[in-house]
């Protein structure tokens, strides 16, 4: 009996990390290239515009958006709320470095004079 519960226990531990290998989940947030992209089968995410700029913002977004100008993210770090602002280029050209971390008071004032956009996605249970 022990050695059928060891074989269970063995195959379930085996399946878990072999789901979370090779798992690979899309985007939970899309415009054009700009992608809030899920890894590690967890809740590892950040932006990044494809090809290739990974980590434009780094982990854990929480929340994005965008218009035509501009793309927009909540990071929670640590348990600490900040926001980030990141202008689309024009075409043909390489994205800029996203501007912040900013406040929510900093990036509310932003929101006001830049006209930035709302947040269209956010992981659920975080702030608002």
């Amino acid at each position: 009996m022990k050695s059928a519960f060891k074989i269970l226990f063995g195959l379930t531990l085996l399946l878990s990390l072999g789901f979370c290998f090779f798992y690979k989940p899309g985007p939970v947030w899309k415009d054009g290239s700009y992608q809030v992209y899920q890894m590690d089968c967890g809740k590892r995410l950040g932006l990044y515009s494809d090809p290739g700029y990974f980590g434009l913002i780094p982990e854990v977004v929480v929340a994005a958006g965008s218009n035509k100008e501009w793309v927009v993210a909540e990071q929670n770090a640590k348990g600490e709320r900040r926001f980030y602002i990141l202008r689309k280029p024009v075409k043909n050209e390489f994205p800029d470095d996203p501007e912040g971390p900013f406040t929510l008071d900093e990036y509310n004032k932003k929101v006001i004079t830049l006209g930035l956009p709302p947040f269209s996605w956010r992981e659920p249970h975080t702030e608002k």
